[in-house]
């Protein structure tokens, strides 16, 4: 099993006092009264990639500056393929302070911003066994992360530690990346680097999420979260809880336990049939009565097979 970590999704904050408000009408930025400030939304164009920034004006005027971004999109132009290394990361932040410079036409010291959010991720090369590695971890317990829901996202199933709760500060999410992509008809690029992976990602949403990260791993320099030591302490971390990936590599795929109690074409049809109902949910394979009918056929024979699963019953 191969494994790459690095970033995924990152947001800057910069505080100024000279941004011109006129500009923000100009870009066609959203205006609306937050609770307490003044707020400005300035989105790109879908699947760009660029930052999508975010403005408080304070009372004493000045002007907070959050500029939203995924690295790795912005680098590659998908997200399936992780930075390589620490200094792509900081690329990928400099990138950022400059498209907010050049469109508020503000000053930026990138090395003086603060982080305001940050996930940190890893993908886990498992091949077959990425589709189901999810329902296998369902069991695990995490330390500081109690409460945990499955969901299906359209595309696949997925995991959260703390999805559910209240302050979801601090999450963690679990999913296979190519059936996210297959969904969301990514780029080749995006299908080949993204097949056969498992992402985790530890989510630090808001500025308690990253308190909450610096102090669980004695994180004093802000440098230090966007380093490979970190990204390193916190998987193995996570590994450890979820016994990961011990309880994922021998785990046979959909199409090998059907493999084994059906003949090959029996198998490749039923296998088909549980990836459209992956993608597609029960709703869209019952709309008839003989489609019914041919739905309860495949799932008796694929509970035979040990490869179906109810997520009611879960």
């Amino acid at each position: 099993m191969t494994a790459s970590a690095m970033i995924d999704t990152i947001s800057i904050k910069h505080a100024t006092c000279s941004l011109q408000e006129h500009r923000l009408i100009e870009l066609g930025a959203t205006f609306k009264t937050g609770r307490r400030n003044p707020m400005w939304y300035l989105k790109p164009a879908d699947a760009s990639g660029l930052p999508r920034i975010t403005i408080s004006k304070t009372p004493d005027a000045i002007y907070h500056v959050y500029a939203e971004c995924s690295i790795p999109r912005l680098l590659y132009g998908h997200n399936a393929r992780l930075p390589d290394n620490e200094g792509d990361v900081r690329h990928g932040v400099e990138m950022i302070g400059a498209y907010v410079q050049a469109n508020l036409n503000t000053d930026i010291d990138v090395k003086s911003v603060k982080i305001a959010k940050l996930h940190l991720t890893r993908d886990y090369q498992l091949g077959d066994a990425a589709d189901n590695a999810v329902l296998e971890l369902y069991d695990r317990r995490l330390r500081h992360f109690p409460k945990r829901i499955l969901a299906s996202e359209g595309y696949a199933n997925t995991l959260y530690f703390n999805g559910a709760s209240k302050r979801r500060n601090c999450v963690i999410c679990i999913y296979p990346k190519h059936s996210e992509v297959l969904a969301k008809k990514g780029p080749l690029d995006a299908l080949e680097a993204a097949l056969g992976n498992l992402r985790i990602e530890y989510r630090a949403n808001n500025l308690t999420g990253l308190k909450a990260l610096c102090n669980r791993f004695s994180v004093k320099d802000v440098d230090e979260l966007l380093t490979r030591s970190l990204n390193n302490r916190v998987f193995q971390s996570l590994e450890n809880d979820l016994h990961f990936p011990r309880n994922i590599d021998d785990r046979p795929s959909a199409l090998t336990k059907l493999l084994a109690i059906y003949p090959p074409t029996r198998a490749q049809r039923l296998f088909g049939f549980c990836e459209m109902r992956r993608i597609k949910g029960d709703a869209e394979l019952i709309t008839t009565d003989r489609e019914r009918r041919n739905f309860n056929a495949a799932r008796r024979d694929c509970e035979r097979a040990g490869v179906w699963l109810n997520l009611r019953e879960t």
